[in-house]
Order: structure tokens, then C-alpha cells, then sequence
């Protein structure tokens, strides 16, 4: 008896160390509310701001230091992410994604070091309110930060990003027309609705793109001020079925200039300069990321962008704070403009007291797309797009800091098409009505 009860003290103590030492943190969101014609309706919040916009997003993470000793140290890191969507009801399946994964050295090559293999968000840069990454070479990796250089600190990487195909050939089959008015042959003839006709598929192949990342951040250029430079070079790695489907080593060039500026009217701002050629230059002329993937095509050979952002948070007054951003992006292909875009936005937040606020967000975005530029869709002509959002919103967090979470949030918000009618309805505008929160520990 005496053996079985120290049994289970050994054990209850075991279990109770290793719940302790797990490190466990995490991000949510979630929205709540009807527009004028149904379910919430959006904008890209990357173009406008994410305030008032339905969604619902979250991240578990967790993670246990494995060795410790003299400041070096193990740790195993992991993140689950989900999006169940807006969908009604108290049930909604969805299968996590493993977005982090991995284990690092920390101090093991050096004081403030970090070496680490597998999954893991690097090196993220952010504009908050917009909810959009513009530097960000999270992906399957092996690396090493906060390397010493003298002046400032380095961070070296090689990353896999998402895998590209190639065409091999085509595959011909027969279906069944669906169609009232008819279905089209492959010899240009029309069957009628339940007739058998061929169709053409095209067949492709699966290969790897790697990145080698870059940076040296850290140099101070003046008072409370820094830079941060950053080099990625992108390789398509063609295999031997993709190089007899005539793929070819379509590589591009990223460069990034950061600079920062803290103590800016008791907040910070970033002025963020970006290049990329060929397939960079997917992510540059448009509001994806530098590093987080990599845009392979026939036509992106040749091609280049930039990106000019400015963002921050700054301090209004007493009872005023706001973040805001702006930016312009232009991408080319045999020197013509093909595309670009220009965004501004702010969130001022207004502070009642401790813990009430009211916010404000406001963003307008437009941009023009010709032939279909990025999205290789056979758009002839030029398309443009011009929206707008306006937000205001009754929120309650712990503390009256911009940053304070979690929050809760009662809003309004209006969603506006200049250039046509794309919500439902055929309507140019939306207005939402809802409530939602965001917490992050």
C-alpha cells in the first residue's frame, strides 16, 4: 500500500512539473453580425483595415524548454492554427494547421543566438490594423538570429515555400453535359444537355522553391533610430520530370530597406522600402509578402516591382492614440505598368477611461490590373479597383494602451465599391453590424 501511494506522489509530482514548465500562448479573433442584405460581407483588410470585418481566426501555442544549463538551452516550439469561417451553430469542424514546429539552440553559438530547424514564423514584419505581413519567410526552414556582426545583429536562413508546377501534357475524358444551353467538343461542335463530350485536362508537375534569407537589422543611424536590410534569393528547384516539361530555373532577387524610428510622438514609425524581380516580383507588386512565397510563370520572367510603406503608432494627445499606414506598390512586365496600387488608413482610438474607448478605423485603397497581370487570367484591358471602409466601434480592454488585449468590440461599418457592384445585390456598398473580439497572451 505504502509502495502504490508513493507511486502516485511520484507521478502527481511528475505531471504537475510538466504541466508547469509548457509554455502556452496564442491569437483569436471571432466576429458576430448581419449587413444589409444577409451575412457580414468584406473587404481585403490587407487594402482597407481589419476592424468590422467578419471573421474568426485563432492560434495554440505551446512550447517546453528541454535543457537547461549556463544560459544554453533546447526548446521544442509548436503553433496550431484554424479558421472555422462564420458559419452558424455551436459546431463547425475544422482540421488545425501546423504553422510552427520545430526546435532551437538558444545561446548554444553564441550569446543571444538562436539556431533552430523545422516550421517556425520568421522574422515576421507587420502592419497591425491591416492585418497584413509584408516581410515574412515563415515556411519549413533552418536558420540561425541574433548573430553578433559588430554593428547590428544577422539572422541567416534557407526556407522552403510553397511547391509550383509545371505543365507535362494533357489528359483527354469523356462527361456528361450539364448545361441547358450545351457543352462545346474539343472539335469546336456543341452537344446538347445529357450528351457525352470530350474535354481536355492539362497535367502538371510538383516542385520545390527554396529561399535563402538574409538580414542585418539593428544598425543604429541616429537617436532612436534603426535599419534593417534584408537580401532573399529565390530557386526554383526543377526536377527531372518539371525540366522535360521545359521549366526552367525562373530564380528572383528580393531586397528589402526597413527603417525605424522609435520614441515618434511617444509611439514608433517604419518607412519600408521593397524590390523584386521575377517571381518576387508577385508578392512586391501587390500586397503579398516578401519570403513567403514565389510566384512561378512563364510571364514573371522579366518582370519586377516595388513597394513603398510607411506605417506606425503614434500618441494624439491625453486621451488620443492612432496607428496608420500608407503605401504604394507598382509592378512591370517589358517595362509597361501593368499594375499598382495605393492604400491609406488610420485607427485612432479615443480613451474614455481605463477601460473604455471608442475606435475609429478608416482605409481607401485603388489600384489598376492590366490583362490580368499577377492573376494570369486572361482579362483583357485594364481593371481597376477603388474601395473604402469606414468603422467606428465601442471597445472594452484591461488598460487604455493601443495595444491592450483582450478587447471587446461593438461596431459599425460601411464597405464601399467605387468602380462597380460587387456585393449582393448587385449593390456598390455594404454595411455590417456586429460585435467581436481579439485577445492575444
Amino acid at each position: 500500500m505504502k509502495i502504490k501511494t508513493l507511486a502516485i506522489a511520484v507521478t502527481s509530482a511528475i505531471l504537475s512539473t510538466s504541466a508547469l514548465a509548457v509554455d502556452f500562448h496564442g491569437y483569436a479573433r471571432s466576429a458576430v453580425g448581419f449587413s444589409n442584405d444577409g451575412a457580414m460581407q468584406e473587404l481585403e483588410p490587407a487594402k482597407v483595415g481589419r476592424l468590422g470585418q467578419p471573421d474568426t481566426f485563432g492560434e495554440l501555442k505551446f512550447g517546453q524548454e528541454l535543457w537547461e544549463q549556463d544560459g544554453k538551452s533546447f526548446y521544442f516550439d509548436t503553433l496550431l492554427a484554424f479558421a472555422p469561417g462564420q458559419i452558424g451553430g455551436d459546431w463547425t469542424s475544422v482540421t488545425p494547421a501546423w504553422r510552427e514546429i520545430n526546435v532551437q539552440a538558444r545561446n548554444l553559438f553564441g550569446e543571444g543566438t538562436n539556431f533552430w530547424i523545422g516550421k517556425r514564423y520568421n522574422q515576421r514584419h507587420d502592419v497591425y490594423h491591416l492585418d497584413w505581413y509584408y516581410w515574412n519567410a515563415s515556411a519549413p526552414s533552418v536558420g540561425i538570429e541574433g548573430v553578433d556582426l559588430g554593428t547590428g545583429k544577422g539572422m541567416f536562413a534557407v526556407t522552403r515555400t510553397y511547391d509550383k508546377s509545371a505543365i507535362t501534357g494533357s489528359e483527354t475524358s469523356n462527361q456528361v453535359c450539364l448545361a441547358d444551353a450545351g457543352c462545346e467538343n474539343l472539335d469546336g461542335s456543341t452537344v446538347a444537355l445529357g450528351d457525352i463530350y470530350q474535354v481536355e485536362t492539362d497535367q502538371s508537375t510538383d516542385f520545390p522553391v527554396y529561399h535563402l534569407d538574409a538580414r542585418w537589422a539593428e544598425i543604429p543611424v541616429w537617436a532612436d533610430g534603426n535599419l534593417e536590410l534584408g537580401f532573399d534569393y529565390a530557386l526554383p528547384y526543377i526536377t527531372a520530370v518539371a525540366k522535360d516539361a521545359n521549366a526552367t530555373k525562373n530564380g528572383g532577387v528580393a531586397l528589402t530597406l526597413e527603417q525605424t524610428q522609435g520614441n515618434f510622438f511617444g509611439g514608433f514609425n517604419k518607412f519600408v522600402l521593397q524590390w523584386g524581380n521575377n517571381g518576387q516580383a508577385a508578392q512586391i507588386g501587390s500586397t503579398g509578402a516578401v519570403g513567403y512565397d514565389y510566384g512561378y510563370d512563364v510571364d514573371d520572367a522579366g518582370a519586377s516591382a516595388f513597394r513603398i510603406l510607411n506605417h506606425g503608432v503614434v500618441n494624439l494627445g491625453e486621451n488620443w492614440e492612432s496607428g496608420y499606414a500608407a503605401y504604394y506598390f507598382q509592378g512591370s512586365r517589358d517595362n509597361s505598368s501593368d499594375t499598382n496600387g495605393f492604400s491609406v488608413s488610420a485607427r485612432p482610438i479615443y480613451k474614455w477611461n481605463e477601460h473604455n474607448r471608442t475606435s475609429f478605423e478608416v482605409g481607401y485603397f485603388a489600384g489598376e490590373n492590366q490583362d490580368g497581370y499577377w492573376g494570369k487570367d486572361a482579362v483583357s484591358g485594364t481593371s481597376k479597383q477603388t474601395n473604402g471602409k469606414f468603422t467606428i466601434a465601442q471597445t472594452w480592454a484591461p488598460s487604455n494602451s493601443y495595444w491592450a488585449k483582450p478587447e471587446l468590440r461593438l461596431f459599425a461599418s460601411y464597405l464601399k465599391d467605387f468602380e462597380g457592384n460587387s456585393f449582393r445585390d448587385d449593390k456598390d456598398y455594404a454595411l455590417n453590424i456586429g460585435a467581436q473580439f481579439e485577445v492575444w497572451w
